[in-house]
């Protein structure tokens, strides 16, 4: 976690994405079960979970869902509204195949870290720019293995591998 004075300007990022860009991701919010026993989440906890889609172009929400606390970051995705020709960038959490088939079927494409023991074949390995960022190491088009997975999400991905030290 950064403190305020090393927090980062998300918008002095520069992005060469020509559609509207929206970042999902979702947090817990514990509450107290006395006056909220309907949010029972644990044994003696109560909470609920705010999923939010955030406009990157102006840094505010532009759909907020609540959920019980249990709802896991990828379940409270299949609510959010999508907007086609849009770029949802999200974590790992949203790593679920038949989301990622739903979005890419309604024309909205994503930007998601895989699992670390994701299957797949290289179907193609794309040529780097010459003037290319010093960390971008890969860009491949890949198709998914494990026939359970590759039954969820049959089309071809793009996976594009970063390395970067601090993170």
């Amino acid at each position: 976690m950064e403190s305020l004075g090393q927090q980062k300007d998300f918008k002095s990022v520069k992005f060469k994405i020509k559609s509207k860009l929206f970042l999902l991701d979702s947090t817990t919010i514990s509450l107290s079960l006395s006056p909220f026993d309907w949010a029972k989440y644990q044994t003696a906890k109560g909470a609920v979970k705010m999923h939010t889609l955030l406009d990157y172009d102006c840094g505010l929400p532009s759909y907020i869902n609540i959920t019980d606390g249990k709802t896991a970051d990828n379940k409270g995705a299949y609510d959010i509204p999508s907007h086609k020709g849009s770029v949802i960038v999200v974590d790992r959490y949203y790593n679920d195949f038949p989301l990622l088939n739903v979005w890419d079927n309604n024309k909205v494409f994503f930007v998601v870290r895989h699992k670390d023991n994701i299957q797949y074949t290289t179907i193609k390995e794309n040529e780097l720019p010459e003037n290319r960022h010093p960390h971008l190491l890969k860009d491949e088009i890949i198709e998914l293995k494990n026939p359970g997975s590759k039954s969820k999400y049959p089309k071809y991905l793009r996976r594009v591998a970063i390395w970067d030290e601090e993170n």
